[in-house]
């Protein structure tokens, strides 16, 4: 029976899909659209995987283990996967027709200013780098996940990451400047790519630059009927193939995982976010089992105050993703070292029980409309970023892009306000 309804659901969402897909392919630019293929590939895929490999053991998190094998916890999540595409469709208002956005004016004095600014910050995890304690650690590609940081080195990586998110935001701001040429240009900036990709060491940086690069292509005109199918397979291939080998190179051999079993499982908790969903859902029908967080909205009370010194405030929340996998384990909310990835609509369930399960999609749909409303193309970029990354990670993750996000549609739409004074 929970096979049939796994299937039902992921036919709907494959049809939602297409749907998506055939009005991206005719330059319709809705940020939910965007926003909903990421949601896909972490919501609706690992429907498919179970239905053709079967559940994941979970040998390694007690907490999956025993969510993922309860009927009804399966089925609520099931229907819940399948009602958000809809609370997206009533929330947000999908354009009749091709919307033009406002794009700056290159040849804008003030513009041309900007572009010292830009350049220097293309090459500034370099500097970073070189004034790091041990630049020679940075030298091996992902030393940080090897754990090769501590004492200084570690506290200073903060820098470096400020760093590559610096240069990777000038990225997208020079290629969004180009009015040609742009695929030049893309090949031109690859070598700072590379090394910003090197320097973090994270699958995130990548996914978060090909999203954005192929954003403006489509933006841009580069991506349209048959050329943006294509682009969405190849981009899959090439991402699967780079996570395959990150994987085995960083995460397997330092944990013994050298069976299918093992590499199943991980591979469905870094790209699924159905365990950690149905993990909620489930401690909202069992609250003997324990909740998650010990008080409604308190990782969102981390989120608001997460800039305050910890050792000013006691008793500071933690962020999502500490009490996430405390729970897992069945530990007390502490930090162990490092945390499962989660997303805001499992988040809103964990915090506001079945309640949550409208806060969150409305939480996506409010980002999306809020950056529509400037109608300009970094916005929008940054809002197709900001949403997807929302599903995908916990805020203190990428605060740094969503600080910048909002002061920059604040900026805009004070700048309006003027020119309409």
């Amino acid at each position: 029976m929970l096979q049939i309804i796994d299937f039902l659901t992921f036919v709907w969402l494959s049809l939602c899909l297409l749907f998506v897909i055939s009005r991206l392919s005719k330059g319709y630019n809705d940020v939910i659209l965007f926003v909903y293929m990421v949601y896909y590939i972490f919501f609706a895929t690992p429907l498919l995987l179970d239905l053709v490999f079967g559940i994941p053991n979970y040998y390694i998190y007690p907490g999956f283990r025993d969510s993922s094998g309860d009927f009804l916890t399966a089925y609520i999540y099931s229907i819940y996967i399948s009602v958000v595409p809809v609370i997206w469709l009533l929330t947000t208002k999908l354009n009749k027709k091709q919307r033009k956005l406002d794009s700056f004016d290159v040849n804008n004095r003030f513009i041309k200013r900007t572009y010292p600014i830009f350049y220097f910050l293309l090459f500034i995890p370099i500097i970073a780098v070189l004034f790091s304690p041990n630049p020679m650690l940075y030298l091996e590609y992902g030393a940080a996940a090897n754990g090769l940081f501590i004492n200084e080195s570690e506290s200073y990586h903060f820098v470096v990451n400020l760093s590559v998110n610096l240069s990777v935001i000038s990225i997208i701001c020079l290629l969004i400047f180009r009015d040609n040429k742009i695929p030049k240009y893309i090949i031109l900036l690859s070598p700072i790519m590379f090394i910003c990709i090197w320097i973090n060491g994270k699958r995130a940086i990548v996914a978060v630059l090909a999203v954005a690069i192929g954003y403006i292509l489509w933006n841009k005109g580069y991506l349209r009927g048959v050329k943006f199918y294509i682009s969405i397979v190849l981009a899959a291939i090439i991402f699967a193939l780079f996570t395959s080998i990150y994987q085995f190179n960083l995460r397997y051999e330092s944990l013994g995982i050298n069976n299918f079993s093992d590499i199943y499982e991980n591979i469905r908790v870094d790209f699924g976010r159905d365990a950690v969903t149905k993990f909620s859902i489930n401690r909202t029908l069992y609250p003997e089992k324990g909740e998650i967080v010990e008080f409604a909205g308190q990782s969102f009370l981390f989120d608001l105050t997460m800039y305050v010194p910890r050792e000013f405030w006691a008793n500071k929340p933690w962020p999502y993703a500490v009490y996430m996998t405390a729970a897992i384990f069945g530990l007390p909310p502490d930090y162990i070292g490092w945390g499962v990835t989660t997303s805001i609509l499992e988040e809103a369930i964990s915090n506001f029980g079945w309640f949550g399960m409208l806060i969150g999609p409305l939480m996506v749909s409010l980002i999306c409309r809020w950056g529509e409303r400037c109608n300009h193309e970094l916005i929008y970029l940054m809002t197709v970023l900001v949403a997807s990354l929302f599903l995908v990670l916990q805020l203190a993750a990428f605060a740094n892009m969503f600080f910048l996000w909002v002061i920059l549609i604040l900026t805009l739409r004070k700048r309006k306000s003027k020119l309409v004074g």
